[in-house]
């Protein structure tokens, strides 16, 4: 928090920025920057922020819950040489302090680390994404080409501490949800794959962990997925590792997950309720299995007859029994008619 001279502030406030108005609540966005040469009656905003700063934008909202607005105002720093774009934005809170002697108290909106807010399309507003704590939280969200890129919190505590980051996430695509945020990551492999990772506040108050904040959070659960959804019959793709996750995502079909396997090893699938799949429960214990890690053994030929996977499991039990995290498991699979075929762990 920095307290900084409040006439002048006031000044630079409330005459020269561009003021709007707009729901308290949803995806608010900032205004578009307006400069305004300095004189007897304005004071140029550049002449506000600190050297290397760059104005963004601005909004008049409530931002604490407290039935009055305040002013967000947005700036880029680290600017390259030719132009802003790209370059990390920031975000400055202006308090009104109120009468007799008007003042203007300036909370800078910092993250673990010193992590940025956004450096694209910075949107932000109130809501209730954490349901321990009274009121909404403000939030901001990045979106970069399409995608939802950043997701950071804040909560307004109390004069002393301003306002306090309960989380700040990254990644190619951010879901925030009450009490639940999920990223997808696009993994730099051949198979078109995607991990999931979802995360759930302590006591649903902060995605940090009590007395250790960090800027990335840790995830409660992951597993990867199709980035564009299961092929039609995945068997068919010249990826052996599409058809190890198909057969987990499906783990407990009975019709559909031994049609994985070759015509030959069909019956080896009954082995899944002995661990032989890499669970250690019995399937009718399993409430689903989620696929940590896969990984492509070779070979490399296009017109091999048998490819090797590698594979980290996660199974999760029935009735909120402790899951079995990260078991190994090494499968061998065969072309068989032109399609790759489960054979046997190996």
């Amino acid at each position: 928090m920095m307290r900084l001279d409040g006439r002048l502030l006031l000044l630079a406030v409330l005459l020269c920025l561009p003021l709007g108005c707009g729901p308290p609540n949803g995806d608010a966005q900032p205004l578009p920057p307006q400069r305004q040469p300095s004189n007897d009656r304005c004071l140029n905003v550049d002449e506000i922020l600190p050297d290397g700063w760059e104005f963004a934008g601005s909004y008049h909202m409530d931002t604490n819950n407290g039935g009055k607005q305040e002013w967000i105002v947005l700036y880029r720093f680290d600017l390259p040489e030719r132009e802003a774009s790209g370059s990390p934005i920031g975000a400055i809170i202006y308090q009104l302090d109120g009468a007799p002697v008007p003042g203007i108290t300036a909370f800078d909106l910092r993250l673990p680390d010193g992590d940025y807010l956004c450096e694209c399309n910075c949107r932000f507003g109130l809501e209730d994404v954490l349901s321990g704590l009274e009121g909404n939280e403000l939030v901001f969200r990045d979106r970069c080409n399409e995608e939802r890129s950043r997701l950071s919190i804040f909560q307004w505590v109390s004069d002393e501490d301003g306002y306090v980051p309960l989380g700040h996430f990254t990644g190619d695509h951010i879901e925030a949800d009450q009490d639940k945020v999920t990223i997808r990551r696009r993994q730099p492999d051949r198979a078109q794959l995607v991990m999931v990772e979802t995360y759930y506040p302590a006591d649903r108050r902060t995605y940090y962990r009590p007395g250790d904040q960090s800027s990335s959070p840790e995830y409660s659960e992951k597993e990867l997925d199709f980035c564009y959804g299961e092929p039609e019959d995945v068997c068919c793709s010249p990826y052996p590792e599409k058809v190890v996750l198909a057969f987990y995502k499906h783990y407990k079909d009975a019709e559909k997950a031994p049609n994985y396997f070759s015509a030959s090893a069909r019956e080896y699938f009954g082995q899944c309720d002995n661990g032989g799949c890499g669970c250690r429960a019995p399937r009718s214990q399993i409430a689903q299995v989620r696929v940590t890690d896969l990984q492509w053994e070779g070979p490399a030929v296009d017109d091999a007859d048998q490819a090797f996977v590698r594979a980290s499991i996660t199974c999760e039990l029935l009735g909120g029994g402790e899951e079995e995290k990260d078991r190994p498991i090494r499968w061998r699979l065969i072309r068989e008619d032109g399609r790759w075929r489960l054979e046997r762990p190996g």
